[in-house]
């Protein structure tokens, strides 16, 4: 039995996202130690991981904060 672990970092999620949309962000979280490169995937961590926030409202604001930053991504080339 192995111990599965994975580096996200905002170049992962956008991708995901644009090819699967929010279950391909959320799917990402499957692995057993998650590892965050920059601010971006650290910050959806922290909200999908959250105990506090509902989650639709999970899900919601992941896919927000991964859009923005695609978008953002787009207009600076």
């Amino acid at each position: 039995m192995g111990f599965h672990k994975r580096w996200i970092t905002e170049d992962l999620l956008i991708g995901h996202y644009q090819e699967y949309g929010i279950d391909g962000v959320t799917g990402l979280w499957s692995a057993d130690a998650i590892i965050t490169g920059d601010d971006l995937s650290h910050d959806v961590s922290d909200i999908l991981c959250s105990e506090f926030v509902a989650n639709d409202e999970k899900l919601e604001l992941a896919s927000l904060m991964v859009a923005m930053a695609s978008a953002l991504k787009r207009i600076q080339g």
